[in-house]
C-alpha cells in the first residue's frame, strides 16, 4: 500500500492498480545471483505516480530483499497521523508498506519471540518478549529479531529484519495488525527515482543470527568492521544526560568545580584499580546558549577554571569532548570568518530558528580550526 496525493492506496481494493508483473533475476557484484519478483503498479487516476514492489532472494549469501521504488516520485505523501516516537517528535508508522507481516493472533509471528533496541542510541529502550507487543519503532527503532521460542535447547531459527538502504527514512512500525517496512510517514514528497530496500536475514540462534547479518550488510556495502579506537576498546566514563555527573549538577558547593571534581575521580580510580581509559564530556562543559547550543567551543571558566590542558596535565587521561549546534550568536558566526547555516525549519520543535550549523562547503577547514587551537 501507499500514501499519496493526500489518502492510501491499496492493492486489495483497486485503488493501487496493478499494471505489470514478471520474474526477475540477475547477479548483483557483491552478493553474487538472485531471482526475484517484480510487481509494477499506480495510483489509481494518477497515471504519473507509479510504485514498483520486489523482492528478491540473494542465494549466495542466504538473504531476502524487499524494495519499493518511485521511478516519478511521488507528491503529498505525508501521513495525517504518522505516529509519536519516545522522543525527538519522529514518527512511528510508514506512508509505504512492502514487507508487511501479520501480526494478528494465530499468525505466525504473533507467537515468536523478538529483540529489538529502539532510541537515539539504539539501547535507550531495548524491547523484548513475544508477539512484537511493546514494539514501537519508527524512525529511532533498530534491527528487530525474530527467533523461534518454542525450541527446547539448542539454537533457535532466527531471522533479522532491518532497512537495507534509505537508513534515514526507512522504518518499520505496526499498523492495522501488521508489521510493515516504508518510508517514515511525516515524509511530504518522494523524489524521482527513489529506492526504499529492506532485508530478512536468516539464521541460526540470535547472537550469530545478528552477527551474520552484519557480515552480509558489509559484504553488500563493500565495507568491514572498523578498527577498534579508544572509544571501541576502552573503558570509558561518561558525562552524558542522564549520569550522575552532568552539567550543572557536579555540587550544590559553588566552590566545588568540575574540574576538581574529575581530578578526585581520576584519583579513585586509580585507588581502586580501575582502568579509564578516557572520560566523555557532554555539552555543558563548553559555553552554552538557551537552546542547547553551543555559543563558544571553549571550557567554561565557571568548571574549568585551568582549562583542559591543565586537566590532561593532572589526569593523564584523553578526553572525548561533545559538540552539538551552534547558536544564531556564536562567537565564530560574528568573527566573520566562517559562514553558518541558521536553522528555519527544524525536527526539534524548541530549536527552530534558534541554532545554526557550519557550511558544509566550510566544515573541514572550521573542525580543523576548532581542533587545534
Amino acid at each position: 500500500s501507499l500514501h499519496c496525493n493526500g489518502k492510501w492506496h491499496y492493492a486489495y481494493d483497486g485503488s493501487l492498480v496493478l499494471n505489470d508483473k514478471g520474474p526477475e533475476t540477475g547477479k548483483d557484484p557483491k552478493l553474487g545471483p538472485f531471482t526475484g519478483y517484480r510487481f509494477e503498479w499506480s495510483a489509481l487516476g494518477d497515471s504519473k505516480t507509479k510504485f514498483s514492489t520486489i523482492f528478491y532472494y540473494y542465494s549466495d549469501v542466504d538473504l531476502f530483499v524487499f524494495s519499493q521504488k518511485f521511478p516519478n516520485g511521488a507528491e503529498n505523501t505525508s501521513l495525517p497521523f504518522p505516529g509519536i516516537g519516545h522522543e525527538f517528535n519522529s514518527s512511528t508508522l510508514p506512508l509505504s508498506k512492502f514487507p508487511s507481516f501479520s501480526i494478528s493472533p494465530g499468525s505466525r509471528v504473533s507467537s515468536l519471540g523478538y529483540l529489538s533496541w529502539e532510541g537515539r542510541f539504539n539501547w535507550d529502550y531495548i524491547n523484548y518478549g513475544v508477539g512484537l507487543k511493546s514494539y514501537q519503532g519508527g524512525i529511532e527503532g533498530g534491527p528487530i529479531v525474530l527467533f523461534d521460542v518454542s525450541a527446547p535447547t539448542g539454537p533457535r531459527d532466527t531471522i533479522v529484519i532491518s532497512p537495507f538502504n534509505s537508513f534515514k527514512v526507512g522504518i518499520f512500525g505496526i499498523d492495522d495488525n501488521a508489521l510493515s517496512g516504508g518510508v517514515q510517514g511525516k515524509i511530504t514528497s518522494i523524489p524521482p527515482g527513489y529506492d526504499a530496500s529492506f532485508c530478512i536475514s536468516p539464521g541460526s540462534g540470535i547472537n550469530s543470527g545478528v552477527y551474520e547479518w552484519g557480515q552480509k550488510m558489509q559484504q553488500a556495502y563493500g565495507t568491514k568492521k572498523m578498527k577498534d579506537d579508544i572509544v571501541t576498546s576502552k573503558l570509558g566514563y561518561w558525562t552524558d544526560n542522564g549520569a550522575y555527573y552532568y552539567g550543572g549538577y557536579w555540587s550544590t558547593n559553588p566552590k566545588v568545580t568540575a574540574e576538581s571534581i574529575l581530578i578526585q575521580l581520576k584519583q579513585s580510580w586509580d585507588r581502586e584499580g580501575i582502568p579509564i581509559g578516557y572520560i566523555q564530556l557532554d555539552p555543558w562543559w563548553y559555553y552554552n546558549g538557551d537552546a542547547g547550543c553551543s555559543s563558544n567551543w571553549t571550557p567554561n571558566a565557571a568548571l574549568f577554571p585551568n582549562g583542559l590542558e591543565y586537566i590532561n596535565k593532572v589526569i593523564h587521561t584523553p578526553l572525548l569532548l561533545y559538540s552539538s549546534s551552534f547558536c544564531l550568536d556564536n562567537v565564530y558566526k560574528q568573527a566573520g570568518k566562517w559562514r553558518f547555516v541558521d536553522s528555519v525549519h527544524f525536527s526539534f520543535p524548541w530549536a527552530s530558528g534558534r541554532i545554526s550549523n557550519i557550511d558544509p562547503e566550510m566544515s573541514y577547514s572550521f573542525y580543523d580550526f576548532l581542533f587545534t587551537n
